[in-house]
């Protein structure tokens, strides 16, 4: 894939290992794998050819980011989403264009590469949610705030006023000019080709130069300018890329492949060692050359290797067949290619303890590991904050979005967004209920705190509010019989 030219060289950089890292992530190698083979070529040598086919099973960034998503924050179900004012339309849009289903692989790709990034978007009387690939934008932040995004370039592919289609930049800047555009690299310039691309709800073009200032279109209620972009991230480091994060991993990733390979290509030679026929005659069919030298060396296919036929010079030795001894230790360099598997699933934030290793998998293919599901709740509890912000910041977005298109004036603010987690098993939840008993008789903890942790949309007023306390029984009287009736 070819990608636009960047404005600066640091963020060209940028773009070209988050491409690598995603065509690693969703195992598009591109021709021929050639992600895979670069890497092994430039490992191993001249020898690569000799390995064969790669064993792509050895994924481990995958075959991670798989297991720490799954089912994620999304996978059980769509969140449950609320507002204070009860409105539930919005929740609505949102789920029929596909945002929580999107929002699954999402979450993958942020564990995967480190970043992912949505626009959204109201046109044709639809809310839409687009993928926005991190390699295809470009931000400027204010330089006192690096989380700060003061401009955002999107690369979209458009037809140029010449008839062909290249690179555009759809332009959003906030300061030091409030302007949405879209430019044209042309000859190392800058060429503005708004009014060939933008188009009011009328079909009139937009003005040149773009929609400034107080014609710029998105914003809230308020007035406050926003840019139609939500950027997902699973850590807050003060920095909008946080791509670096996930360096070592890809790079881990590729030596697993490599690692792989090469176990299998040992596992062969044990299991099918070739055999040298020295100064015995070779049969007069099923024969192939594999030298053109005069009395060079012939081969014959047999089960379960390959004999290799030769001549000594002068040819007097005594005929005989050697058979060639595997050179690896099969069982250290399974170990090896094993420890090295486990230390990339732990740069990625996965245990020993996390790991559940499948009975009848290859110890070193991804799909022979699987996560723990406490391990996986626990990591989805620890997402959950940086995926919730993103969330009621795309419903906020979404709102300013069809409010501006003429549709319904729907809340910004005021929303809550709870994830559907793992449940406990019953021997976890029996472990639960009584530590809770045990904390509640010692004064650890109270009920509205339990409620709290068994709601984590609820506020404080609402679970105390939701908890009835048992009422005092009455003291017993003294029942009195009647009177005998005269």
């Amino acid at each position: 894939m070819r990608l636009p030219i960047f404005p600066d060289g640091e963020a060209q950089q940028r773009a070209e290992r988050q491409l690598t890292r995603y065509q690693i992530l969703t195992e598009d190698y591109g021709e021929g794998d050639r992600v895979v083979e670069e890497w092994i070529e430039a490992q191993v040598g001249s020898g690569a050819e000799a390995l064969g086919a790669p064993d792509l099973s050895g994924n481990t960034l995958q075959a991670g980011a798989v297991q720490l998503s799954t089912p994620g924050l999304y996978g059980l179900g769509e969140p449950v989403v609320r507002h204070e004012g009860g409105d539930e339309t919005l929740p609505r849009l949102l789920s029929e264009a596909g945002y929580w289903q999107r929002m699954q692989w999402v979450q993958k790709m942020v564990v995967g590469l480190g970043d992912w990034v949505l626009r959204l978007d109201f046109s044709g009387g639809k809310l839409k949610v687009l993928n926005a690939y991190p390699w295809l934008v470009h931000t400027r932040c204010d330089p006192t705030d690096h989380a700060s995004i003061l401009e955002l370039r999107c690369a979209t592919w458009r037809m140029s006023p010449a008839g062909e289609m290249c690179w555009h930049w759809d332009c959003f800047e906030l300061s030091p000019v409030l302007r949405y555009r879209i430019i044209l690299p042309y000859n190392g310039e800058e060429m503005d080709v708004s009014n060939l691309h933008i188009r009011f709800s009328d079909g009139s073009a937009a003005p040149p130069g773009g929609l400034v200032g107080p014609d710029y279109p998105y914003r809230y209620a308020d007035g406050a300018p926003f840019i139609p972009f939500v950027f997902y991230a699973d850590m807050n480091d003060g920095h909008v890329w946080h791509d670096n994060s996930r360096r070592g991993a890809t790079r881990g990733a590729l030596n697993s492949i490599t690692a792989n390979t090469y176990m299998l290509r040992a596992m062969f030679a044990a299991a099918m060692p070739p055999a040298f026929a020295i100064n015995l005659a070779k049969p007069a069919t099923n024969v192939q050359n594999t030298t053109s030298a005069p009395g060079g060396v012939q081969s014959l296919s047999t089960i379960p290797g390959t004999i290799l036929f030769t001549y000594t010079d002068p040819p007097e030795a005594q005929g005989q067949i050697v058979q060639l001894n595997n050179g690896a230790n099969l069982q250290a360099l399974q170990q090896s290619v094993s420890a090295y598997g486990k230390q990339q699933y732990a740069r990625m934030g996965i245990s020993a303890d996390d790991l559940q290793q499948l009975n009848n998998g290859n110890p070193q293919s991804g799909s022979a590991m699987m996560l723990s599901r406490s391990a996986k709740r626990e990591r989805a509890a620890m997402q959950a904050p940086f995926f919730r912000a993103c969330d009621e910041q795309a419903l906020a977005m979404a709102a300013a979005l069809i409010r501006a298109a003429g549709g319904p004036v729907l809340p910004e603010r005021g929303w809550r967004v709870t994830y559907r987690l793992i449940p406990l098993d019953p021997a976890e939840a029996q472990a639960q209920r009584d530590q809770d008993d045990w904390n509640l008789a010692h004064g650890l903890t109270t009920p509205v705190d339990i409620m709290l942790r068994e709601n984590p949309g609820m506020t404080r007023a609402e679970a105390e509010a939701a908890i009835v306390e048992p009422e005092e029984e009455s003291e017993p009287t003294e029942e009195t019989e009647p009177p005998d009736a005269e």
